[in-house]
């Protein structure tokens, strides 16, 4: 694996790169690998909630809360959760 300039700072093995100012990349990888192993459409589904209790029904939030929910019953029923 091509590792970067800046890689005696990370803690695994990876193609990680350690952005100035912003810091490591990618270290244990990508959230989009890990997307329902670490509950990430719940944390989407709940900000949706919360923008629309703040800013109310407008028809591209519920859009948003109905896309989310769909995908979030579909791996439920898939994973028999």
């Amino acid at each position: 694996m091509a590792l970067n300039s800046y890689s005696e700072k990370l803690l695994s093995d990876t193609d990680s790169v350690d952005i100035p100012g912003v810091g490591v990349i990618a270290q244990y990888h990508c959230y989009v690998d890990m997307i329902w192993s670490h509950n990430l459409p719940y944390f989407v589904r709940d900000e949706v909630i919360r923008d629309l209790r703040r800013f109310g029904e407008t028809p591209e939030l519920l859009a948003r809360y109905h896309s989310i929910n769909s995908k979030i019953q579909a791996y439920e029923r898939a994973n028999g959760v």
